[in-house]
């Protein structure tokens, strides 16, 4: 599985014990290395693929994960569990509603249901809803307290939200890590499940999603993450590179392993790009 690895990815695909973070910038083979770890695990070590979890950012690269793995190991790769980070906690509350408060048949509100719920409960105009809305959706991912005025906004929103049995895309992460925290047995089932977790674009992780993560590996789970902190592009919606540069403190005893050789453009392109990203502080 590994012979067509570099030394540097063979190297941080033959880590699969603690935690471990792989750096890997532009063209270093960051999936590839991703998969063939996990095919590693299945096919060299004999894991069972159950037990392996993978989690991506977007569907698609879920999709192209999945399509790795099968010419890797075409026997095992439906197996494997890939999700995004909201179908994964989506997974979790369908397996445990009432647990996690809500009724059989929830469903995920769309982005016109939120506002016409929002501007109808609070007698809002549109355009203050959908600032609402935003605000809200802001504090979760960043697990911050709101202002008086926004909590009781948030309030009526989570309340009424409630009532129909619906859920947001940042319920989903949210709920499912209060399920972990509160439900000692819905915990232990998922820990037993998920032996090997995989974290694909780890610069991108807001603050809610590492609890999540961090929940999810209480259990003594091996947690693998991948990225570049010099790629982070989604602070606009609550990432903060901060949680990759301080994985070590998070999951003590973290090896970290970079890889270092580009194959994606010519030195030229290096070169230039060097020379601009070298002024950035």
């Amino acid at each position: 599985i590994l012979s067509n690895l570099d030394p540097d990815q063979r190297r941080a695909a033959e880590i699969v014990e603690g935690p471990l973070l792989i750096i890997a910038g532009p063209g270093s083979g960051k999936t590839r290395t991703l998969t063939h770890r996990i095919a590693h695990l299945v096919v060299d070590r004999h894991i069972a693929p159950s037990t392996c979890l993978a989690i991506t950012f977007t569907r698609r690269a879920a999709a192209e994960m999945r399509e790795r793995l099968k010419a890797l190991m075409p026997s095992g790769a439906q197996k494997v569990a890939i999700h995004t980070f909201h179908s994964l906690g989506l997974e979790i509350l369908r397996e445990n509603p009432a647990a996690a408060g809500l009724r059989p048949g929830f469903r995920i509100a769309s982005e016109r249901e939120r506002l016409a719920l929002i501007t109808e409960a609070l007698d809002l105009g549109e355009r203050k809803a959908d600032a609402a809305l935003r605000v809200i959706s802001g504090f979760k991912r960043m697990q911050t307290l709101p202002a008086t005025d926004v909590a009781l906004i948030a309030e009526v929103y989570g309340r009424t939200m409630a009532a129909r049995n619906w859920v947001d895309f940042d319920d989903l992460i949210a709920l499912a890590a209060h399920l972990l925290e509160t439900a000692p047995a819905v915990a232990a089932a998922v820990h037993a499940r998920y032996r090997w977790i995989s974290v694909d674009e780890y610069q991108d992780v807001n603050a809610a999603q590492v609890h999540l993560l961090r929940l999810l590996t209480a259990g003594g789970a091996n947690l693998c993450a991948i990225g570049d902190p010099d790629q982070a592009i989604y602070g606009f919606r609550g990432a903060d590179r901060r949680y990759f540069l301080l994985f070590q403190k998070e999951f003590p005893g973290a090896v970290v392993v970079r890889l270092t050789q580009n194959y994606r453009s010519k030195q030229g392109i290096l070169d230039a790009a060097l020379q601009v990203i070298a002024h950035n502080p």
